[in-house]
């Protein structure tokens, strides 16, 4: 299936680059190696693809662990900006009711944009 797919594509132009191609088996495929155009792609039992973290288990925690990572980066990236906008005059409440949209924004952000795409708006 592979292998038509490349002679389809090649037909078109396009080229499958055997370096990025990956394959992922399920329990019950043959262990048999993968070739395409005489190179053997690499088997991997986990892959980010279309920014979603893949596994052969079908196990959403390492995900949920991936993207909380991502939103903690983007959140240390915009604390410093994000704090002194927010002037605290010794009413929390005033302090936090300003401070908590600007913070849920960019944690949404950052759960919802591609890799490395958000960038903190005032």
């Amino acid at each position: 299936m592979l292998r038509r797919l490349d002679e389809e594509g090649s037909k078109a132009g396009l080229a499958i680059n055997t370096t990025k191609t990956k394959v992922m088996r399920s329990a019950f495929s043959s262990p048999q190696p993968v070739l395409l155009q005489d190179v053997l792609l690499e088997d991997v039992s986990e892959n980010v693809y279309l920014d979603r973290l893949l596994d052969t288990e079908n196990d959403i925690k390492p995900e949920i662990a991936r993207r909380g990572r991502a939103g903690w980066a983007t959140y240390n990236s915009i604390k410093s900006e994000a704090w002194p906008a927010v002037p605290y005059n010794g009413a929390p409440s005033g302090f936090f009711t300003q401070l908590r949209p600007r913070l849920s924004r960019a944690i949404l952000q950052s759960l919802t944009a591609p890799s490395g795409s958000v960038r903190f708006q005032a």
